[in-house]
């Protein structure tokens, strides 16, 4: 399946930025791609600088006045152009140093993020955070009367398991007790941290459950999952 790569290169500069003169520095190494330029202009706050490629790939040069320089870059996902837009924020990479003179405070160039992928390897914290996990297969994903219930291979963590989009920290290679019980009628998971040798349980929430998730032994994919008492 097609997915899109998202590349980023962030500058924070120790003075304004001075945006013709890192346009004008920059230019070379996107006209190297055969990328053709699109500028735009405000009068105090800074530049918009475009490129695109034939290929359909294309990159946006935000240049702040008070010395942000912000770079994304999006491509499709595969080996070859990979190869090529790392060797592009390479090369835009040095130029900046160049250009700056020594003046960049700081350089942040995160790890790309796949979209589209045949794997979603991100997920939403409650907090607002994006976490990616190395997820590199799907190994159950149904709905029941109650929720969505997928179940995620990791390298790391083995099978996670997500409800509704909501990734709970239950995981095959887990090692904290788990119980599942009911208030009121209603499943509660309670998870708990060994202290000595005294439990002390604390509560995810209520949630739904169902029988494939509660009945480990007649699912392959989570019997070996910590749930190992009923109350």
């Amino acid at each position: 399946m097609a997915a899109a790569r998202h590349s980023t290169l962030d500058f924070k500069l120790g003075a304004k930025a001075d945006g013709e003169t890192i346009l004008k520095g920059l230019q070379s190494i996107f006209q190297e791609q055969g990328m053709t330029e699109s500028v735009h202009t405000w009068q105090d706050h800074g530049y918009l600088a475009t490129y695109i490629n034939k290929n359909g790939s294309f990159a946006n040069l935000r240049i702040y006045p008070h010395g942000l320089v912000l770079l994304d870059l999006q491509s499709y996902d595969g080996d070859a152009q990979g190869k090529e837009v790392d060797s592009l924020l390479n090369k835009v990479e040095e130029r900046m140093k160049e250009l700056s003179q020594d003046s960049t405070e700081r350089v942040k160039r995160l790890p790309p993020i796949v979209r589209g992928g045949a794997i979603d390897r991100y997920w939403p914290t409650a907090d607002g955070r994006l976490v990616e996990y190395d997820i590199d297969k799907v190994v159950y994903d149904e709905d029941s009367p109650y929720q969505n219930i997928k179940i995620l291979h990791s390298k790391q963590f083995g099978n996670i398991l997500i409800l509704s989009g909501d990734v709970r920290e239950l995981c095959q290679f887990d090692r904290s007790p788990v119980t599942l019980r009911r208030t009121a009628g209603a499943p509660v998971l309670s998870c708990g941290i060994l202290k000595g040798d005294r439990l002390c349980p604390f509560v995810l929430g209520i949630i739904s459950f169902d029988h494939v998730i509660v009945l480990p032994s007649q699912n392959p994919h989570v019997k070996s999952m910590p749930i190992y008492r009923f109350q």
